[in-house]
């Protein structure tokens, strides 16, 4: 691997190697990330990679105190007790902060933030966060967090926690948006109106094919001749939820109609958005470009609306739209019901929607970008296997299915949860002093992954054990002090042997999912600017190669 450094923002995405990169959001080493784009196995820009016990040693844990509180018995009976106080209380609190409207929220968050920073400044200045280097705003935001981790957590906490990403992402946080059009309207008509419109998805594949299997009843005299669709090769198994979640439509960019080369099942036109006013190499009308979005939380919480003001920053910086499908959770589903909604919300936006493949970059957080693995997977299987030929039963797959089952331009991983087998190396030793995925959330998550099978099962569900060959272009951001470190640069670096294109950005100190964080801390800044360039580079399908 070639070593280079670099005190620009970006780094040549022509050049290969491995880039420390100066961002323009901080001061001292807080600043500096790794961007590794190598075909070669990521090793460590610093130093050889050490085993993670021998990490922690090296660290500044429980805020630099000389002890660890979850060991002394009293402070845990205490926190216990506030904790079965609390939840008496806690379902009509969490009910009440709701009923505030988002924007005083986000304005209540970011000045209790403004009048708090200063005074860590002054006080603890940077002696409380994993390492002296991490920016102040780290260190004042693990003064904050750390405590967590001495309170039992519940499916109910983790959700409503994960539920207030949005009091996080207002119109002045970065990247601030001065004339407002982050404003957030539901199912509203904004022709002329600068504003990102949020439209609800609710489409029941269930009810619509019943409709049209009565119709086709009428003029079908056999089954041998039958259509399959995209669904039908996709779908590993049978599920009648609908496709639900949320359409961030950006009306930034320039909306043209289209009667060519755009199919869909429900629509003549399609509307179409081009990010330059102009149109392809091949003279083909523009097209609009698409996020497809899956939001994180261990598969036990998260939420689409909480996810959508963080998908408006993504819209803005990317000039795209945004599609927030939502998927089932344990335990009230399975697993592979999850996997399943996925693959049934990217049909629904491939084929319903008529948006190409190709147009789409696909975005996943945590447990989301491993559903975004799985979900490439599947795509690459089906084309392997000639089309889904054992899907179809007999019947013909049409052109324009195998078109639409081409892989998507790109997918970005932040902090992807991959592997599901028995924790062991940083997802074990890491929730020491993780801030998001800390010793209470473990222990009360772990044992919802039995749910998934055996050790043998688990271990064959893991994207990171399943075949990677013909993926498109991966871009992974990654904190080398994080849970999910191992995982994700084994995932990089088996991909990559397998011939998969790999961005790779690397952080230091930060927690699990740092980059949602950017109303805090310069190093979510760094990192939305990190793979939003990469976005806006590759959201044109340039490098998407379709064996």
């Amino acid at each position: 691997t070639t070593t280079t450094t670099t005190t620009t923002t970006t780094t040549n995405s022509k050049a290969r190697g491995t880039f420390l990169v100066q961002s323009r959001h901080g001061n001292g080493p807080s600043s500096t990330f790794v961007h590794c784009n190598s075909p070669d196995p990521y090793v460590p820009y610093h130093r050889p990679y050490k085993c993670p016990v021998s990490v922690n040693q090296s660290l500044n844990l429980h805020l630099g105190l000389p002890f660890n509180p979850r060991n002394i018995a009293i402070v845990r009976i205490i926190c216990y007790f506030f904790s079965y106080i609390f939840e008496f209380i806690e379902l009509y609190f969490f009910q009440a902060w709701e009923s505030i409207p988002i924007a005083q929220r986000q304005s209540l968050a970011i000045k209790a933030w403004s009048l708090y920073l200063p005074l860590h400044r002054l006080i603890l200045k940077n002696k409380t966060a994993i390492h002296k280097h991490a920016s102040e705003e780290y260190h004042a935001l693990s003064t904050i967090m750390y405590w967590g981790r001495l309170f039992p957590v519940s499916i109910r906490r983790i959700r409503f926690s994960l539920s207030q990403l949005a009091v996080w992402h207002g119109p002045d946080v970065y990247p601030k948006d001065d004339d407002n059009s982050l404003q957030v309207c539901f199912d509203r008509q904004t022709q002329g109106q600068n504003l990102i419109t949020v439209e609800t998805v609710h489409y029941d594949y269930y009810y619509h094919n019943n409709n049209n299997n009565n119709n086709n009843n009428i003029n079908s005299n056999s089954n041998s001749n039958k259509k399959i669709s995209m669904r039908d090769v996709l779908s590993q198994r049978e599920s009648k939820r609908a496709v639900k979640g949320y359409y961030l439509h950006n009306p930034t960019s320039i909306v043209k109609s289209c009667t060519k080369n755009c199919k869909s099942n429900t629509t003549k036109n399609i509307d179409i958005i081009d990010d330059n006013n102009n149109n392809d190499k091949h003279g083909e009308p523009p097209r609009k470009k698409v996020l497809f979005y899956l939001y994180g939380g261990a598969f036990l919480g998260g939420d689409t609306k909480g996810n959508i003001h963080y998908g408006t920053k993504l819209s803005q910086q990317c000039n795209m739209d945004v599609f927030l499908p939502q998927y089932g959770l344990l335990p009230e589903y399975h697993f592979l019901d999850a996997l399943e909604d996925v693959i049934q919300a990217y049909v629904y936006l491939i084929e319903i929607r008529g948006i190409h493949p190709k147009d789409v970059i696909l975005f996943g957080i945590s447990s989301g970008g491993g559903l975004v693995v799985r979900l490439l997977q599947r795509i690459v299987q089906v084309r392997g296997s000639g089309g889904g030929s054992g899907s179809g039963g007999g019947h013909s797959i049409s052109s324009s299915v195998n078109e639409m089952l081409q892989v998507p331009s790109g997918a970005v991983l932040l902090s992807p949860f991959v592997d599901y087998t028995t924790p062991k190396g940083s997802f074990k030793e890491y929730t020491l002093h993780d801030l998001v995925v800390n010793e209470s959330v473990f222990e009360e998550g772990i044992p919802y992954f039995s749910t998934l099978g055996n050790d043998k099962t688990r271990h064959d569900e893991s994207p990171i054990n399943r075949p990677l060959a013909g993926l498109p272009p991966l871009c992974m951001v990654v904190s080398e002090h994080e849970c999910c470190y191992d995982q994700n640069i084994v995932l990089c670096n088996r991909a990559r042997k397998e011939g998969v294109q790999v961005d790779l950005g690397v952080w230091k100190y930060m927690c699990h999912v740092w980059p949602v964080l950017t109303a805090f801390l310069p190093e979510a800044r760094s990192a939305i600017d990190f793979f939003c360039e990469w976005i806006v580079q590759h959201k044109n399908g340039e490098d998407v190669v379709n064996d």
